[in-house]
């Protein structure tokens, strides 16, 4: 992740921010900022801070666990959850970028030394026609040290599709996990509601059958004056 695509989801997280939210977060990173940026909670205010935080280099492309704990703290999920989802995307990019150019050096060199020994076992057969015997053992020689590369090239091969595989399969596993998450919390809230409603119907039929009673009392006794 560029500095770039960072200031991007800052801007994104704009909109998720509540004046009040602004207030609190401008008030916990009070000692990181000066006093001017502090005592101005507007949008303006707010981007300042962070341009301050990245000044100072306490944020950047690579880490920005300090902005999600200042989130976190003034309990503002929504921008924790859209913070961590891209840090996590970040880490996994950077780490398929550490393990893949290695192996695809090597395949490289491999693939080198391959045609190296290609092209001087063809030298050695155009060079030596009058000596086949001698021809023929160099060209053994030579295949016995081809051939070793050419299979290892293959589990390396093999090797870079198994992982690509899997970084698509955990890529997946975790899209399916965030999806599952955010349903049950929907769920939850429903629910929540559901049983909101259903209090509301109880009490208001308690009510009704109080009043209900009350108007009998009221009618018995109006019946007993009247007697």
């Amino acid at each position: 992740m560029d500095s770039i695509r960072l200031r991007s989801i800052i801007l994104n997280l704009q909109d998720r921010l509540s004046n009040d939210d602004r207030k609190r977060l401008h008030f916990y990173l009070g000692n990181d900022v000066p006093r001017r940026i502090r005592d101005d909670p507007t949008l303006g205010g707010t981007l300042n801070l962070m341009d301050s935080l990245f000044d100072q280099d306490i944020i950047n492309e690579k880490d920005f666990t300090y902005l999600i704990e200042a989130f976190h703290e003034i309990r503002c999920f929504d921008a924790v959850k859209l913070l961590k989802e891209h840090l996590n995307r970040s880490q996994s990019t950077q780490s398929l970028s550490l393990i893949m150019p290695p192996l695809f050096e090597k395949l490289t060199k491999d693939q080198e030394d391959d045609d190296k020994l290609s092209l001087c076992s063809n030298y050695i057969c155009l060079q030596n026609f009058t000596n086949h015997h001698e021809t023929t053992i160099n060209n053994n020689q030579i295949n016995q040290q081809i051939l070793p590369k050419r299979s290892e090239r293959k589990i390396l091969s093999k090797q870079c599709l198994v992982l690509l595989l899997f970084l698509l399969s955990f890529g997946f596993c975790l899209i399916f996990a965030i999806w599952s998450q955010y349903e049950n919390y929907k769920m939850k809230n429903n629910s929540k509601l559901l049983m909101e409603m259903i209090q509301q119907t109880k009490t208001n039929q308690t009510e009704t059958i109080l009043l209900w009673k009350q108007l009998q009392n009221l009618e018995k006794e109006v019946y007993q004056k009247k007697i």
